[in-house]
């Protein structure tokens, strides 16, 4: 099975790094507010998804203000193939939240 990888133009990978580096500073802003990271914190207590509770607690914040912005509340999260094997499905035209991952 072979994957797909789209090319982007130039314009198109400078849009998404910009997208990137604003979605990031949100972060970093969530983090440095001690009332919104005891928000996130509770919040992330009363959840029960594995996947989530494995993420470093910048990429929650990330997850957590793109689930604001987006008007979702932020209860579990997977990859497509994640929710594909796991018995869920994900709607045509769905957008997921972007987080920092190694290279």
């Amino acid at each position: 099975m072979s994957r797909h990888q789209t090319k982007y133009t130039e314009d198109q990978r400078i849009a998404r790094d910009t997208a990137d580096t604003a979605i990031r500073d949100n972060a970093t802003e969530l983090l440095t507010d001690p009332d919104a990271v005891t928000a996130m914190v509770s919040h992330l207590m009363t959840t029960n998804s594995p996947k989530l509770l494995r993420y470093s607690m910048r990429n929650i914040a990330m997850l957590t203000a793109q689930a604001e912005e987006r008007g979702m509340t932020l209860t579990d999260v997977d990859s497509f193939r994640g929710w594909i094997e796991r018995g869920r499905c994900v709607r045509k035209g769905e957008r997921g939240l972007r987080i920092v991952a190694p290279k």
